[in-house]
């Protein structure tokens, strides 16, 4: 097509343009560039992964518009003259292939969510908002699928606060370690969880009865020193240390984190733990190069 459209062209500016209307060189040319357009298309069709995700999608949003069936009565008669796919056929191409693209990635964002792999989903939530601002009104189900995995991802978060703020309040508070590193996942990747006032409160509940509950087992321990029980006193430290120590690794570590993240808000309650961490549980732990150890992804008592 994009062979006979050159000699069509070629025909064309050899003098026999001045027999036919002008709109129809103009729309030959235009013609040509869309075959040609369509045909890189094609190409690169399969190229929506990796980097410049957002640069191609703004590319692909661009070619839709171009072939938008409203904007190219010219291009649509002369393909059904002169053979080629038609603008009404590209757009409807396009369209069924982005729509494709968003339907998997909305499959795989479910996938990595039940998983706990936050990062994926981090990255196909990310995919779905820039269909959504660049092609939404070509692709609708974009806008409705980026709805269903935010809110699945919510109310995700939601149940693990839940059961975190649990076991934060029983006997055995340590069942919330093996919680803290989804914890810590959503909070980091999903952004949409501090638009939300459910998440963002139970964010900072959270928080609050981490600091709570490390607050009491020092108080205890205080108490204990002032009655010299010293049985007691060796419960409650090997207690303490062991909770303790968790928290001021990884609440040290998560509070330097989320400083490099703007879609966080500032948190009494990290602030307020990681006073009490510089006050009782620095010993092993080079805080003040803490920064260093978030960059490297290492524990402050890896020192």
């Amino acid at each position: 097509y994009i062979f006979i459209m050159k000699n069509l062209i070629r025909s064309l500016s050899s003098g026999l343009e001045v027999h036919l209307p002008q709109k129809v060189m103009s729309s030959s040319e235009k013609l040509l560039e869309m075959l040609i357009e369509s045909r890189q298309t094609q190409e690169d069709e399969m190229k929506l992964e990796g980097i410049c995700i957002d640069l191609k999608i703004r590319k692909w949003a661009e070619k839709l518009e171009k072939s938008a069936p409203s904007s190219n009565f010219w291009k649509f008669n002369l393909s059904k003259w002169f053979g080629g796919e038609s603008p009404a056929h590209t757009y409807d191409r396009l369209k069924t292939q982005l729509t494709e693209k968003v339907k998997q990635r909305y499959s795989r964002g479910c996938e990595a969510l039940e998983r706990g792999n936050f990062e994926v989903l981090k990255k196909n939530l990310e995919f779905l908002k820039l269909v959504c601002s660049s092609a939404g009104e070509h692709v609708e189900i974009a806008a409705l699928n980026l709805k269903s995995l935010e809110t699945k991802a919510t109310d995700s978060f939601l149940r693990l606060c839940k059961i975190s703020q649990a076991a934060l309040q029983s006997e055995n508070c340590r069942d919330f370690e093996p919680l803290f590193a989804d914890f810590r996942g959503f909070v980091l990747n999903i952004t949409c969880l501090m638009e939300d006032a459910a998440a963002t409160k139970s964010f900072h509940l959270t928080n609050q009865l981490v600091y709570e509950q490390l607050y009491s087992q020092v108080s205890s321990l205080k108490e204990a020193l002032n009655g010299f029980e010293f049985h007691i006193m060796k419960e409650k430290i090997e207690g303490m240390r062991k909770f303790g120590g968790f928290v001021a690794d990884r609440y040290s570590l998560f509070h330097e984190e989320l400083k490099g993240y703007e879609h966080m808000s500032i948190d009494k309650w990290l602030n307020d733990l990681k006073m009490m961490i510089s006050n009782y549980f620095q010993n092993g732990r080079d805080l003040k190069r803490i920064k260093y150890y978030a960059i490297l992804g290492l524990l402050p008592s890896a020192s």
